[in-house]
């Protein structure tokens, strides 16, 4: 029964929110889906609770907004992020986004919630967001096509250039009638 246990797979428990104090209101940032993986879509879920009352804020879809950016050594690439309500919970909101890029991430919120000025930056990493991962046994992903259609053409291509060789070298060695 041990030996059972020992090969159910572990499940990775989801990290805590990051959770800041802005003016009146809290704002949590989490991700949906924990680890990210590359190339698979994912959403920031963004609760906003007014701290006088306890109460999730609904509405803010048009004053809110978040930009995001993937930073690889030195490289910044943007991150489109799709900022949204969540389906069925006033106050919860979604940052929809497909990781681009295994590096750092940061994600930057910005507006105002009921007059209160909101820029607020959320980085992965140590005290942050988890990082991106890479999915280990993905083979349908963007990136894995791709590479995966790459390789392919390789192939072919260097069994074309095996039957061309191989034809030119049996051309060579015919005798001359």
């Amino acid at each position: 029964m041990a030996g059972l246990a020992l090969l159910a797979p572990m499940a990775q428990a989801k990290s805590e929110p990051i959770t800041r104090a802005v003016g009146n209101y809290d704002l949590s940032v989490s991700y949906q889906k924990e680890p990210p993986l590359l190339d698979v879509a994912n959403a920031l879920i963004i609760e906003v609770r007014d701290r006088r009352s306890g109460a999730l804020v609904p509405g803010l879809e048009g004053s809110l907004l978040v930009n995001g950016q993937a930073q690889v050594n030195e490289a910044v690439r943007p991150v489109v992020v799709y900022f949204r309500p969540a389906a069925g919970k006033p106050g919860v909101y979604e940052g929809v986004f497909v990781p681009p890029a295994v590096g750092e991430y940061r994600f930057q919120l910005l507006g105002s919630i009921n007059g209160t000025a909101i820029d607020e930056l959320f980085t992965s990493g140590d005290g942050g967001l988890p990082e991106v991962a890479v999915a280990k046994d993905s083979y349908t992903s963007p990136g894995a096509i791709i590479a995966l259609t790459t390789l392919g053409v390789f192939l072919v291509g260097l069994v074309v250039i095996a039957v061309k060789q191989r034809s030119q070298h049996r051309h060579r060695q015919q005798p001359a009638a």
